[in-house]
């Protein structure tokens, strides 16, 4: 009885840290559209991975006493694996940000759950009940009528960002939910943007763009409402099974 009280009381607070992720990366979103047209890509992703970089290292200062302590880890080859993906990920979800109605930038994310579902059994050996199925299926076929699939000659191309984000997404997270069960918050949340900031440097080298004192404040809110996101994101699932979240 005890067992499945702490099991009901972790499911709570990753659902209720899945929510909070939600919100502040819906504030993000909105930020991203109000900068489409001022901002480079290049400057978007170096000042958002440049920050959730400088917050692992501030938490593995308070946390280990030493910054550079997060980087021991037994396991680099996921973490870089998962770097990797969140480059490619993170440039197509604010790319289709900048170039669609925020509404339908927001609902294309959410067909990430139905490639959750899919790659699940496959990649975390985790039974998927049929309730979460149907839910799931319903909902990706609410994506479809959205996205305009159902009609492919007057789809608007710019979908595909919003659906390559969302299926990388799905592979990030649960490869996030393996690396919890190992490693730090601070560590995943360092290693996750490295390769979005090298990369970063030579995009935002290539089109740089003079920002007024309002974009900077603009950037500010923007990096903080994104990074907070990621690191409530990574603490839902570790404290909740994916096929809940």
């Amino acid at each position: 009885m005890k067992a499945y009280l702490q099991r009901l009381s972790s499911d709570g607070i990753g659902v209720l840290l899945l929510l909070l992720s939600i919100v502040l990366a819906t504030l993000e979103a909105v930020v991203v559209r109000l900068m489409a047209d001022r901002i480079s890509m290049g400057q978007l992703l170096l000042v958002r991975s440049g920050s959730q970089i400088l917050l692992a290292l501030w938490i593995s200062r308070l946390v280990r006493g030493r910054a550079l302590a997060l980087l021991a880890t037994p396991r680099p080859g996921a973490h870089l694996l998962r770097s990797v993906l969140t480059a490619v990920s993170w440039w197509c979800y604010y790319k289709s940000f900048q170039l669609l109605p925020i509404a339908l930038a927001t609902t294309l994310m959410f067909s990430s759950q139905f490639f959750v579902l899919l790659l699940m059994r496959p990649m975390l050996k985790e039974q998927v009940s049929r309730q979460a199925v149907v839910a799931t299926s319903i909902g990706f076929v609410g994506v479809i009528v959205a996205a305009g699939l159902w009609q492919p000659q007057e789809m608007a191309w710019r979908v595909i960002f919003g659906f390559v984000s969302a299926l990388l997404g799905a592979v990030m997270l649960l490869l996030t939910r393996s690396l919890t069960k190992t490693e730090s918050t601070e560590t995943i949340l360092f290693y996750m943007p490295l390769m979005v900031f090298l990369s970063a440097i030579v995009q935002a080298w290539l089109d740089w763009r003079d920002l007024t004192l309002g974009d900077g404040a603009y950037l500010l809110v923007f990096a903080a409402m994104g990074t907070l996101a990621s690191w409530v994101h990574v603490d839902a699932y570790r404290h909740a099974q994916p096929s809940l979240l």
